[in-house]
């Protein structure tokens, strides 16, 4: 693992990294773990993790971050040989929005947050502000994809609403946008 890594992840850590490590299949996968901060000194009010076999910049991981509206305040990037192969392990610490904690983000909300990033990342779904509804309306990266295809559809149309309009409009009314996405479904 590495002294690095060592000095700040326990036993107990390791061997769920390890065993999320031995998921990736190719090159391209990526794993996750979502969790609280065991160090009390810890500022994040979460930490995700990011297990890849490519190596992932800061400036690159950001934006995807940003759309799904939580703040990273560090990244502790690490460095792994399994089994002759490169494995890289990304840990940040991010602060949630205003007025939500920890115990707001249910098992569900947490698997949908990590899918959405990995979706983002990967250039699967734009890393817009939309994607913020994956928290606040519950809804997944594709029903936001569906949402932001539906606003650019308008658009075309010739409504003269702007994605930056819609995505603000929906943003301030996420329940009204899971309930456009439940009545199309």
């Amino acid at each position: 693992f590495g002294d690095a890594y060592e000095a700040v992840f326990t036993p107990r850590q390791a061997r769920l990294d390890l065993l999320l490590a031995n998921e990736l299949a190719d090159a391209d996968d990526l794993r996750f773990a979502l969790y609280e901060p065991e160090d009390p000194a810890d500022s994040a009010d979460l930490r995700f993790k990011v297990l890849g076999r490519k190596p992932m910049t800061l400036g690159e991981a950001i934006p995807h971050f940003n759309g799904l509206n939580v703040d990273v305040i560090d990244e502790r990037p690490f460095a792994w040989d399994l089994r002759g192969q490169d494995l890289y392990v990304y840990d940040f610490g991010f602060r949630l929005p205003a007025g939500q904690t920890p115990d707001d983000w249910s098992p569900a909300d947490r698997t949908r947050f990590a899918e959405a990033f990995e979706a983002s990342y990967k250039g699967l779904c734009h890393p817009g502000k939309m994607n913020r509804l994956v928290m606040t309306a519950g809804l997944t990266w594709r029903q936001i994809v569906w949402l932001r295809a539906i606003a650019r559809y308008l658009n075309q149309a010739g409504i003269p609403f702007s994605q930056a309009y819609v995505a603000a409009a929906l943003n301030g009314h996420p329940g009204s946008a899971a309930d456009l996405v439940a009545a199309f479904e």
